[in-house]
């Protein structure tokens, strides 16, 4: 019996079933896949189903800092109901947590979404400074999107040094963390059918590092994979994307973890053996950043990001709809710690990290910076909320302007721009503070 009639089959028992769920007892929706069976659950809070902890790659353990591949066909029915499972990273201080077979999406369908009907898809890509970060209920409850016959789709993408370690060898060449979200936007694509949904009609949205990440896909990325994109806070050109990358990372790990070595491959050998927990904890402890970056070509491996992408935009966009947005005072949270702020060169220091000025020039834009934010004021607690202003332009506003117009540049097809400034009862970092 062929595949398709497979489909077809199940598909009419599903069907039937759920006309049947209405009156008598709800059962556990099924779903065939290109990839095996999939059962989900049916949500207690509204009239979807949820499909949770799909695994769509696969960690090589001996050697976590490289390349993922795609996860094999399920030989029986795979049970999709947890969705508790993290990449490695720090939680809070002094507590890590995840584990490295965490390549895994949720997907939540509404019922009203079948063959006849075809929904569109929302994929959401968390942020976090590529450091942190998770897709569950609890960041991305999709309770709200499924009134509106949408199917949303959450993944999780490796972190940290497992996701972003960047040593131009081609072990670990860089980008593992956008290589995992590519894999995931080929599976959602390739499976997505199944659920209901329409694979012409996907909007890829992003926070953060999200947005991003987004902004990389739609630079280097499969450019039939998704048709619109929705990035939030975030861009290639934000300040939080650069850093310079420091291609002895393994070496430093591994000396503080006790094992001292000239050689990146045995160094890299020891943290495959070693515990995430360890690596994670040692990353922080060390203040080691890890960020996407420009990768080297070897023979056989297919880099992500393969040029400078501040330099070089030449792709056409004319069958995209982007959005971009920015929300007021984007790093007011900063605010919460004024020490931020205060007793440090904030302007000269942003200055200096994102421009190419020789000191003397360096030492004159800051001090324009500076007139225009503060006038003949100097930076205390009762100009703090300029600062915040300053650093929220520099940061994320201006560079998504910048970003804006490079798309324009390449003939988007449609683009849209908004800042979100409204302070309701869902705030979360408003109850916090």
């Amino acid at each position: 019996m062929s595949s398709s009639t497979n489909f077809i089959i199940l598909t009419v028992v599903t069907l039937f079933a759920s006309q049947y769920v209405s009156c008598n007892f709800k059962l556990p929706p099924l779903v065939l896949t290109k990839v095996g069976l999939i059962q989900g659950l049916a949500a207690e809070d509204g009239d979807y189903s949820m499909f949770l902890g799909i695994p769509y790659g696969q960690v090589d353990h001996g050697n976590p800092f490289g390349v993922s591949k795609p996860y094999p066909n399920f030989k029986k029915i795979f049970k999709a109901f947890d969705d508790t499972v993290r990449c490695p990273q720090q939680e809070e201080v002094n507590k890590t947590i995840g584990e490295l077979d965490c390549l895994q999406l949720h997907i939540y369908v509404p019922h009203s979404a079948n063959i006849f009907n075809r929904l569109p898809v929302l994929i959401n890509i968390h942020g976090g400074y590529f450091q942190f970060g998770q897709s569950d209920r609890s960041i991305s409850n999709p309770k709200y999107l499924m009134r509106h016959d949408v199917i949303f789709v959450s993944l999780d993408y490796r972190l940290g040094p497992y996701g972003f370690m960047c040593l131009d060898i081609p072990e670990v060449p860089g980008n593992q963390g956008l290589k995992d979200q590519a894999l995931a936007l080929r599976w959602i694509k390739n499976n997505i059918k199944a659920f209901g949904g329409d694979p012409n009609q996907m909007t890829v949205i992003g926070l953060s590092a999200g947005g991003h990440s987004i902004d990389f896909h739609l630079m280097f990325g499969d450019q039939n994979i998704f048709n619109r994109a929705i990035l939030e806070s975030g861009s290639s050109l934000s300040a939080t994307v650069f850093i310079d990358h420091d291609k002895e990372a393994p070496l430093t790990l591994a000396k503080y973890l006790g094992f001292e070595t000239e050689s990146v491959y045995e160094a890299i050998t020891f943290l495959s053996n070693s515990s995430t927990d360890s690596v994670i904890a040692a990353s922080n402890d060390l203040g080691l950043k890890y960020k996407p970056c420009v990768e080297k070509s070897f023979d056989g491996v297919v880099p992500f990001v393969d040029k400078n992408w501040v330099k070089s935009m030449s792709r056409n966009f004319k069958n995209k709809t982007i959005m971009f947005g920015f929300a007021k005072d984007e790093t007011i949270l900063n605010f919460v710690n004024p020490n931020t702020y205060l007793g440090v060169d904030i302007i000269y220091n942003k200055l200096r990290a994102l421009f190419d000025f020789d000191e003397e020039e360096l030492v004159r834009m800051k001090r324009l910076v500076q007139s225009f934010y503060l006038g003949d004021q100097v930076i205390n607690e009762t100009t703090l909320m300029d600062i915040v202003s300053f650093d929220s332009d520099i940061t994320y506003i201006h560079p998504i302007r910048r970003t804006i117009a490079r798309y324009l540049e390449n003939e988007v097809a449609n683009i849209y721009y908004y800042m979100f400034a409204y302070k309701g009862g869902r705030n979360f970092l408003q109850r916090l503070y």
